[in-house]
């Protein structure tokens, strides 16, 4: 009976030397792709200012058409040109008008290449449009409405009341691009016992300036300007003699 317990004892030490020297199994890690995500791409610095460039560029381009379909010439000094220092004897210029604030900007923003420092000036121009052949407006709008017909009895056409404005309950006998045509009918009307008199239909508008001071001998590219801008003039200041 002896040899059986000895071997027991040898087939457990047996097992016992199997399962410690028994290689433990490798672990399996399970990696999940997170969904809507796509391939992820390091990119590389180089990569990275590549793209930056090429955005700043597409940026400008972007902005320079906005800029010339609105009318804001950007003007860019030639190649060549010298810029003066300080102490050069300057002359002051005003060029326009521009009919906008934001034009007049956008010339100066082309200016400022050339070392100019424009400053915007708006200005109120009054501006005639025609002129009225009219009868001075009565008391009532009854009263100017009889005598529109009255008017038109007389075989007088072409007449109505003004029904609003600083002429209202006047009498228009129509509006002329001369003075002179205006004069003629008015002439015709009184010929038949009526007072008729001519005032000119006036308009204010804003206008807007650049002024800056260049030095003499500095020539500007302006002819783009002038082409989107046919009235502009470039001119001294005014009350400022030039040499």
């Amino acid at each position: 009976m002896k040899w059986i317990f000895y071997a027991m004892v040898l087939i457990n030490l047996a097992m016992f030397a199997w399962i410690t020297n028994k290689p433990a199994p490798k672990a399996h890690v399970v990696q999940s792709v997170v969904k809507d995500v796509g391939d992820l791409k390091i990119v590389s610095d180089v990569e990275l200012v590549v793209r930056s460039d090429f955005q700043k560029k597409k940026e400008a381009e972007r902005l320079r058409k906005e800029r010339e379909a609105k009318g804001l010439t950007k003007i860019s000094p030639p190649i060549d040109v010298v810029f003066v220092d300080e102490g050069v004897k300057t002359v002051c210029r005003r060029l326009g008008p521009f009919p906008e604030r934001k034009v007049a900007i956008g010339v100066a923003d082309g200016l400022a290449a050339f070392r100019l420092a424009p400053r915007v000036i708006e200005e109120t121009k009054v501006e005639t449009l025609g002129y009225w052949a009219l009868l001075p407006a009565l008391s009532t709008r009854e009263e100017a409405d009889l005598l529109v017909k009255k008017l038109k009895s007389r075989g007088i056409q072409d007449v109505r009341r003004f029904t609003a404005g600083e002429y209202i309950n006047a009498i228009s006998l129509g509006l002329f691009s001369s003075e002179d045509n205006a004069r003629r009918r008015a002439k015709s009307v009184e010929s038949q016992g009526f007072l008729a008199v001519v005032q000119p239909k006036e308009e204010e508008k804003k206008q807007f300036w650049l002024q800056f001071n260049k030095p003499q001998g500095l020539e500007l590219p302006l002819d783009v300007v002038k082409q989107n801008n046919p009235e502009m003039q470039n001119k001294p200041c005014p009350g400022i003699a030039q040499n």
